[in-house]
């Protein structure tokens, strides 16, 4: 048949819609909506992706929620707070400008990729403010994406919030995927839980760090590689090496396996084109890092090799660790060390006896779960590394469990959600921390006095006064809205301190410090008294008076009883021994 001869395709041509823009576009939307109303049919007659699609969106809301409230419990309602940007990195100057500030030392690693998203490649001073250019740059993934959106929306810098939600988005994506997998194998679609729900899962979140993230992009590229998708796999690859290079010992593998004819990709014939397609991914990460070390003049290898304590001999950190934990009877940080360690050997122990009968690429995974083996100091020193990096091997866990019926795996997944859910509803809502600039004190508190420093004795005469200079019988908080309930924000107030003592009292950090401290009482009685001190780092004689800032702590609307008095460790609060010691107000806060 000639090419005259071939029947015309009935989809508009883009040319013709230039040409015939009444014709072929009224065409064009009749073929939009003719394919809209078919893949809507689909969506009807597939239940599993129907069932992914409301996990997903549930868990986004959810997560997007918890997490708002969060930000009104402990950030003062400031969401760029979640990154903990720290003094030792400081705060690049635009970001500065427009009002964000450090409320810890440190913080964590977030902090460095939330400001490459608004310094994408690198060309303003986010780099001044990053511990590890390199490092932290070949990881631009996420940023890259934050960034990207806020820009399309007209943003000047990227909406801290904004950052967040897609984090979140990306995460309740990624679960949508393992809960379709899990139930097109028949398995319930709960499991799932355990990975969304586990300490590192929430801990990444909501400190707006990669793993997460990185996680569900990961379990979408598994799912497309093990449905044999190549057009699917290529794009989350290549975009998963962006946002964690080392997945690199994951999409090498897959394109070692495609040279081999061991993965028989359904939608991409030929081999040489599957060849090239899944070379595509670490394509992009070279190119990526060839644009940094020109634009950055540093080398890579000296980015990734600079910390001798992130690697150690398989398994020895994680032992040395658990045992150090025990002997220290630290039973926190040894329950929490636990789980990922009891993780990594069983998906270690479950990938070697299940060698046979599991799919490539899976088997592909094998390179990963012994580099996470081989973590050194770094990661298991502390919970925060450890149930981050034993993610990936959830989702591993997740993708072996239509092939292994050990009771050992579903458990696994339960205990990784019950410790989730037990720890993070402790430290983020039953006690949690009040991050705040008036607190940064609270961390890092002034130095120890030199040597040969006076110093104060263990008081016994505590007299004193203590006032609220210029009171406010009715405190207005910064913020009102639908989060009063769990708003809490700082007032730093002035208060005068006077000597009432026959001692002369040292200031600064001696061996018996004297602090200034603020109690906010319920008169419900209900919760706890809330108290914050700040040291007094000037000396007072006798009969003098000097002028201090105490902190106010201000919570929902209600009326309160706020005393302010002196603390001495040793001594007590100096109003629990007479009242006259201290000063009470009481103040209704709305």
């Amino acid at each position: 048949m000639s090419t005259m001869d071939q029947p015309r395709s009935l989809s508009p041509r883009w040319s013709d819609v230039i040409t015939q823009p009444r014709s072929q576009g009224a065409a064009l939307a009749a073929s939009a909506v003719a394919y809209c109303r078919e893949r809507a049919a689909a969506l009807r007659a597939n239940r599993p992706l129907r069932v992914a699609i409301v996990w997903a969106a549930v868990a986004w809301l959810v997560l997007e929620i918890t997490f708002i409230a969060w930000v009104h419990l402990s950030l003062e309602g400031a969401s760029h707070r979640a990154f903990l940007p720290g003094t030792w990195f400081g705060i690049p100057a635009r970001e500065a400008a427009a009002g964000m500030q450090c409320v810890s030392r440190f913080g964590y690693d977030g902090q460095l990729y939330y400001w490459q998203s608004n310094d994408i490649f690198g060309r303003h001073d986010a780099y001044k403010h990053i511990d590890n250019v390199m490092y932290r740059y070949q990881r631009i993934g996420m940023p890259m994406l934050a960034g990207g959106v806020a820009t399309l929306f007209g943003f000047p810098l990227t909406p801290p919030l904004l950052y967040h939600t897609l984090n979140f988005g990306l995460t309740a994506v990624g679960f949508g995927a393992l809960v379709y997998w899990l139930l097109i194998k028949g398995l319930h679609p709960a499991y799932a839980l355990g990975w969304l729900l586990a300490v590192g899962t929430i801990e990444s979140l909501w400190k707006g760090l990669l793993d997460a993230p990185a996680d569900a992009v990961f379990a979408l590229a598994m799912i497309a590689a093990l449905s044999g998708r190549l057009r699917w796999y290529v794009p989350l690859a290549a975009f998963l090496l962006l946002v964690r290079e080392v997945y690199a010992v994951f999409a090498c593998p897959i394109f070692v396996l495609t040279l081999l004819g061991r993965i028989e990709w359904q939608d991409v014939q030929g081999y040489w084109k599957r060849a090239f397609l899944t070379a595509v991914p670490g394509g992009v990460m070279l190119a990526w890092t060839a644009y940094l070390t020109i634009n950055f003049q540093l080398s890579p290898i000296k980015g990734h090799t600079d910390n001798p304590a992130v690697t150690s001999y398989p398994f020895y950190m994680m032992f040395k660790y658990l045992g150090i934990f025990a002997k220290q009877m630290n039973w926190s940080e040894f329950r929490l060390a636990l789980v990922p360690a009891f993780t990594l050997l069983l998906v270690t122990m479950l990938l070697v006896r299940n060698f046979r009968k599991l799919p490539w690429p899976v088997l592909a995974t094998i390179p990963f779960v012994l580099m996470t083996a081989s973590l050194g100091m770094a990661v298991w020193e502390g919970y925060g590394a450890s149930t981050r990096v034993t993610g990936t091997l959830l989702v591993v866990g997740l993708m072996i469990m239509p092939f292994d019926g050990s009771i050992l795996l579903r458990f696994l997944l339960a205990l990784q959600a019950i410790v989730g859910i037990a720890w993070e509803s402790d430290i983020r809502f039953l006690h949690p921390a009040l991050y705040s600039p008036h607190l940064l004190h609270e961390e890092s508190w002034p130095a120890i006095n030199p040597p040969g420093s006076p110093e104060n004795p263990l008081l016994n005469d505590l007299r004193c006064q203590v006032e609220w200079l210029e009171p406010e019988a009715t405190c207005r908080r910064n913020y009102h809205g639908v989060w009063d309930w769990v708003h809490r924000e700082i007032k730093p107030v002035k208060v005068a301190v006077t000597n009432r003592s026959d001692v002369f009292w040292y200031g600064g950090r001696g061996k018996h410090p004297i602090w200034v401290g603020c109690t906010v009482i319920d008169p419900s009685g209900q919760r706890a008294p809330r108290r914050r001190v700040a040291i007094i780092d000037r000396s007072i004689a006798p009969g003098q008076t000097e002028e201090f800032t105490a902190y106010l702590e201000l919570t929902r609307p209600g009326t309160y009883q706020v005393e302010f008095s002196l603390m001495q460790e040793g001594a007590g609060w100096f109003a629990d021994t007479d009242p006259a010691f201290g000063r009470r107000y009481e103040v209704q806060v709305e």
